[in-house]
């Protein structure tokens, strides 16, 4: 059976819409916050990426191109993926993720990018009951 979890960690809406705080990971860059939108209708869970970057971010802190995806959408077109170092510290979480990389002026207001249905399902994800705030916490174990 299903535990239920609370959430592990716990962000203010931004703008009126869902956050989740990264850190993207160099070895020579020194580590970087970002904010991330939350969008679970953004991709699926079996898209060829988890979170959309800044080309600027993705440029400094991913390895070189590991592809190309098209997205539709608010974000039409063919954009570069790149592998990217990720950490949620809340979580003591680190991952490397597949990064879309989107020209600044396209990423959402008041954000530096995007999580993606793929990333938010790898987290039990909500707001658990607190208005004005989004939640992860680890995937609940199965007994």
């Amino acid at each position: 059976m299903d535990q239920l979890s609370s959430p592990s960690a716990l962000w203010p809406f931004q703008r009126g819409r869902p956050m989740v705080g990264v850190e993207l990971l160099s070895c020579s860059d020194p580590l970087l916050q970002r904010r991330l939108m939350a969008d679970t209708g953004a991709g699926t869970a079996h898209s060829a990426w988890d979170i959309a970057l800044s080309e600027d971010d993705c440029l400094r802190y991913g390895e070189a191109p590991a592809g190309v995806v098209e997205l539709g959408g608010a974000y039409s077109g063919l954009f570069l993926v790149y592998r990217v170092d990720v950490a949620v510290p809340a979580l003591a979480a680190t991952r490397q993720l597949f990064a879309v990389a989107l020209p600044k002026a396209m990423l959402p207001a008041g954000f530096d990018g995007f999580a993606g249905l793929r990333f938010l399902d790898s987290f039990t994800y909500g707001n658990f009951g607190k208005a004005g705030q989004f939640g992860l916490a680890p995937m609940p174990t199965r007994s």
